[in-house]
């Protein structure tokens, strides 16, 4: 079967400390700002760092007319993994794919340091290689969503420097509301059904209780505050619900609406004491 996309006598130029990667239908350029630290998660667990900065995927053979951003660490295109072959089909639509990281393979975005960061690669990118500032798409899954969507939030309350505001948002399998989010991974670490799922539980738990101060219990307002948003009310009971036991998410965000404007449903997947927490994606 013929791939979706072929890289043709692939080669690497230098030029100006990025990298031009020749390839069928797209163009990939490396900003990259070399780390050397490590993450720390917890007392006794730590994560080497990734080079912060970004890859920009681009059409060949014309200006793109839109850019989707997304937000997950890794940034080499050239390996068939989940959202990194998205832009195989962007550049056939004449739209570019920016991926831009901190460097912190797990950033939870607690700090304004860490906005300011990627405001600032965002705006080099739309600068340097003349992209549509008016017409970004924020993207993300678990942990990437988050970020996606603390983002967008961030910069269409007005914090940006640069003015940048998305058009929408995407995000799939997100950790929104923090409150939930931490009695889920505390149900984990407690019940130790699954050693995968509470070891994660026991490290995301303690990134959270580091960052904000303690559990929800003892800071909901820090929880609330960080959350990019909250259930409001309960959902139905399970008999009324016309698909029970299934999770299912309706989120959007349009240029100029509010937190309060989000558009979401969702009811909590009633789980078997067999089962495990999903697991958060970097």
């Amino acid at each position: 079967m013929t791939p979706l996309f072929r890289i043709i006598s692939p080669f690497l130029l230098l030029y100006s400390g990025c990298i031009f990667l020749a390839a069928q239908g797209a163009i990939v350029v490396q900003h990259a700002e070399p780390r050397t630290g490590r993450t720390l998660l917890t007392d006794s667990l730590s994560m080497p760092e990734e080079n912060a900065g970004y890859t920009l995927v681009l059409p060949e053979k014309a200006a793109p007319k839109a850019v989707l951003v997304l937000f997950h660490s890794g940034r080499d295109t050239t390996d068939a993994g989940y959202e990194m072959r998205l832009y195989v089909e962007a550049v056939k639509r004449q739209a570019a794919v920016l991926y831009v990281t901190t460097g912190n393979r797990f950033e939870f975005l607690f700090d304004e340091s860490a906005y300011t960061q990627l405001d600032g690669y965002l705006h080099k990118a739309i600068v340097e290689h003349g992209l549509p500032a008016d017409r970004l798409l924020f993207g993300g899954m678990s942990l990437a969503g988050t970020r996606a969507m603390k983002f967008a939030i961030w910069c269409l309350e007005g914090k940006s420097a640069h003015g940048i505001r998305p058009k929408a948002v995407a995000v799939c399998d997100a950790p929104l509301d923090f409150v939930r989010f931490w009695k889920a991974l505390d149900r984990s670490k407690r019940l130790q059904i699954n050693p995968i799922a509470a070891n994660e539980a026991a490290w995301v738990t303690a990134v959270l209780e580091r960052n904000l101060d303690g559990t929800p219990k003892e800071r909901p307002e820090a929880y609330q505050d960080y959350s990019p948003h909250r259930q409001r009310r309960p959902c139905r009971p399970a008999q009324r619900h016309p698909f029970p036991g299934l999770y299912r998410t309706r989120r959007a965000m349009v240029d100029g609406q509010s937190r309060q404007r989000l558009l979401r449903h969702e009811c909590p997947r009633r789980r078997s004491r067999g089962q495990s927490t999903p697991h958060i994606r970097q």
